[in-house]
């Protein structure tokens, strides 16, 4: 069984080191959804509730692995702190982490910290090989950690996320500019005040203006609509 952490615990880590932001990255046509219904949601409820959402290569492990009804947070911006792409989607929620744990204390949320990546998980790890059991050790390793919140009726609410940033595609002048004006006509009626804006500047060497990195790690698709199109057309 997993280890629950305290969050009051991670909030006072997170505090002490001007942590501002937690975030999660995810594909375009699961953006639009959480957009859409004003929440970010675990891939159990979309499945459960037909919303549109790409299908990733790990779900049948993070339903093995009970995790299929958990929202997973990074502590950092993967695109910037490893110059690449993140291969979870070009479409970063930046979340307030003050907001954050408030609303956790408030809807009690459990909240879990992941020892390794899940997507790096293996059949034959145990619950110890996973699971931290405390925030004791996290930091220097906390980019390969991930924040679990389980126990989400509805997910985060949109309220909670400062801003949104989207990444261009290498082989699209027009893709960011043209997700750019679908989210923000997704968020309209929401209690959004984010800035959704496009990532223009990262380090030289990124990997992001690479379009055969791209598609070499099986990352193209993750920037389609797919279940939207009819609403919103293909993105050229």
């Amino acid at each position: 069984m997993r280890s629950i952490i305290h969050a009051e615990d991670l909030k006072k880590e997170l505090t002490s080191r001007r942590i501002k932001y937690l975030f999660h990255a995810t594909t375009v046509e699961t953006s639009i959804t959480f957009l859409r219904y004003g929440h970010l949601f675990t891939r159990g409820h979309c499945e459960n509730e037909g919303y549109p959402q790409l299908p990733q290569w790990n779900d049948e492990a993070d339903k093995k692995h009970g995790i299929w009804n958990d929202l997973l947070l990074t502590f950092h911006d993967s695109h910037q702190a490893q110059a690449r792409p993140n291969v979870n989607g070009p479409i970063l929620f930046c979340i307030n982490s003050e907001k954050l744990f408030n609303h956790i204390k408030e809807n009690k949320i459990s909240v879990s910290l992941t020892l390794k990546q899940s997507s790096t998980w293996k059949e034959n790890d145990t619950d110890s090989d996973r699971w931290r059991n405390s925030v004791a050790g996290l930091f220097p390793h906390e980019k390969t950690t991930e924040i679990a919140l389980s126990n989400l009726e509805m997910g985060l609410p949109l309220e909670l996320v400062d801003r949104i940033i989207i990444d261009n595609h290498p082989g699209s002048e027009t893709f960011a500019s043209q997700v750019q004006s679908i989210a923000e006509n997704c968020v309209k009626g929401h209690d959004l005040h984010a800035g959704i804006a496009i990532r223009n500047s990262c380090q030289a060497k990124c990997k992001c203006k690479d379009m055969a990195y791209l598609e070499s790690k099986h990352l193209e698709e993750k920037y389609e609509i797919g279940g939207w199109s009819d609403k919103y057309g293909k993105i050229a």
